[in-house]
């Protein structure tokens, strides 16, 4: 295997990777091998696409892949994925800290938000199943924290959703919206 020093890392870079795990990407170790990878999906080609443009300098020679309907994109193996994984990963397992949300800007946050979230009437609604019930309250207390607002925690089926409420909700669009391209704003504002 091929080792790769880090490309340059701004803290933009950081934003989009940080958004982009916290959306529901994953960091990947691979069993043979130094540095871990990113790995998104979407079945938003236009989403996929912005994103891997934001973060080109961490592609791999042939980063996109389909399957069905589904667009893959991957990095190369870098250090700074390794780093990724331990922030965000105890024994496999995807896991949310204070820390981690306090680094977020409008930026990560609007990743974040494009990734995972949707709007429903007047509230949004943030998937975040892979952190279970207590990343949830975390990430409850963090937005709280921050002056976004009230949310609550609730599980649909099985999966477990953050929802924003209508006065939280707006706080947190006036926050994002400027950072989302042009293309997501038809699904990003109320009708």
């Amino acid at each position: 295997m091929t080792y790769y020093d880090n490309p340059e890392i701004d803290d933009w870079h950081r934003q989009i990777i940080t958004g982009t795990i916290l959306g529901g990407s994953s960091v990947v170790k691979p069993k043979k091998g130094r540095n871990c990878y990113l790995f998104m999906r979407s079945s938003n080609r236009d989403w996929l696409n912005y994103k891997a443009r934001e973060i080109k300098e961490f592609s791999s020679q042939r980063p996109f892949t389909q399957e069905g309907s589904t667009l893959r994109w991957h990095s190369n193996c870098y250090p700074i994925f390794t780093d990724y994984y331990n922030l965000f990963y105890t024994n496999n397992k995807k896991h949310i800290k204070m820390d981690i949300l306090d680094t977020l800007r409008d930026i990560g946050l609007a990743i974040w938000y494009g990734d995972s979230g949707r709007l429903d009437k007047d509230k949004i609604i943030l998937n975040i199943n892979k952190f279970g019930e207590v990343g949830g309250e975390i990430i409850r207390d963090y937005f709280s924290q921050v002056g976004i607002g009230e949310t609550t925690l609730r599980k649909e089926r099985k999966y477990f959703r953050l929802v924003l409420s209508p006065k939280a909700s707006n706080k947190f669009l006036l926050i994002v919206a400027s950072r989302l391209p042009d293309f997501m704003h038809p699904k990003l504002l109320p009708k």
